[in-house]
């Protein structure tokens, strides 16, 4: 996770969301950065930027917004390639989900798919609600 604090990031990237982290102010920022982190990457992101900072109105709290992005991929030539050859993508942007994936689901080719955890046992398989079940039998062969 990079953070920007004053800036834009310095590589291109694809903005998801605004997130706000608020903690005690007597803890110092320490534990805002921690919950912008966590946050930003539940939201699929890899970069936060953009802080904007402040007190709660009960001062006894502070808040750390930011803009959560994510790096985008860019074109990995070949080690054999030549002079003309067009590099292939990594991963393009095209492929991320809109709108992003709630908390718990994961971007699988443009489709939000639940993810649980802890992982669920190879002959079970993870549903919607992020809960363990059995895996549909495999229809039996015909002798």
């Amino acid at each position: 996770m990079r953070l920007f604090p004053t800036t834009h990031p310095s590589y291109p990237s694809t903005d998801l969301m605004l997130v706000r982290a608020t903690c005690n102010r007597a803890l110092g920022r320490a534990p805002c950065l921690e919950k912008l982190r966590v946050q930003s990457c539940a939201a699929g992101g890899d970069t936060a930027y953009g802080f904007k900072e402040g007190i709660n109105p009960d001062g006894a709290g502070m808040f750390i917004s930011a803009t959560v992005a994510l790096r985008n991929r860019v074109a990995v030539p070949p080690a054999s390639a030549g002079v003309g050859t067009v590099a292939p993508i990594v991963d393009a942007p095209a492929a991320s989900c809109v709108p992003i994936c709630s908390p718990g689901f994961a971007c699988t080719d443009g489709r939000c798919t639940p993810q649980c955890n802890p992982a669920c046992e190879p002959t079970e398989i993870c549903n919607r609600h992020r809960t363990c079940e059995p895996a549909a039998a495999a229809p039996a062969s015909a002798k």
